[in-house]
């Protein structure tokens, strides 16, 4: 009888396992439309957090409760990038063809890497901005840039951990039913602790979990959505500083 009881470990962590399938497979279903990649990121990264993780309100429930919450301001940034992207890739197969022949080919292709380094790695923690925070495509921008500058060495480990996972898939396509919500729950506990760090250091952060607030989401309203306000955004990425400091994020 105990090894079917809830909270044994092994059924604890079956049950993990399940999540990650099912939100796995959530993610999967919800990038079939192009244009929701970094919202659907987003959710995944939301409900891995705070379901897989912690004691959410269910997996399927916190995953399309985030993508609503997102969709709209994420469907610009992913055609945005999926420009951007199409663009570099472009230029690097020019500047390939070019390079063979003369050094300034050599050099446009090398500046070209260096973007495409650049973009991938705002691409990456794009979703993870656009699930905690509210505002303007450029403010997610920035905001990226700043994550993945903040720490160069763990976004060159966490892109080369999501490289190996590719590489995994593209031997073995099964693993999309797994490999998505496995991925995040190993990079989404530091990422996180980034976030979070970046609240308290702009004196952003919000209520600990328990703690009785009168801003508090109330009546089932998603958390995520009241991690920063969008006037504090606005005061963070634009507007004067009441204090006389300037945000981080301007770094």
């Amino acid at each position: 009888m105990g090894a079917f009881q809830y909270d044994n470990p092994v059924m604890a962590i079956l049950a993990r396992i399940a999540n990650m399938m099912i939100v796995s497979f959530l993610w999967l279903l919800c990038c079939l439309p192009v244009v929701a990649i970094l919202p659907a990121t987003g959710a995944l990264f939301h409900t891995t957090a705070k379901v897989v993780r912690g004691d959410g309100n269910g997996v399927a429930r916190d995953f399309f409760t985030s993508l609503k919450g997102s969709l709209k301001r994420g469907i610009p940034l992913t055609l945005a990038c999926g420009a951007a992207g199409g663009l570099l890739a472009f230029a690097l197969w020019y500047g390939w063809q070019l390079q063979k022949s003369s050094m300034f080919g050599a050099v446009y292709f090398t500046i070209g890497c260096i973007l495409a380094f650049v973009w991938v790695s705002v691409v990456f923690y794009l979703p993870f901005a656009l699930a905690r925070f509210e505002g303007g495509p450029d403010m997610y921008l920035r905001m990226a840039l700043y994550f993945a500058n903040r720490n160069p060495l763990k976004t060159i480990l966490r892109l080369a951990l999501l490289a190996l996972a590719a590489l995994l898939v593209d031997f073995y396509p099964i693993a999309l039913l797994l490999l998505p919500g496995l991925y995040m729950d190993l990079v989404c506990g530091g990422i996180e602790k980034q976030l979070q760090r970046f609240m308290e250091e702009n004196g952003l952060a919000g209520p600990e979990e328990g703690e009785d607030d009168g801003d508090a989401p109330q009546n089932g309203e998603d958390p995520a959505s009241c991690a920063m306000p969008s006037l504090e955004m606005a005061r963070l990425y634009g507007a004067p500083q009441q204090d006389g400091q300037e945000g981080e994020g301007h770094g």
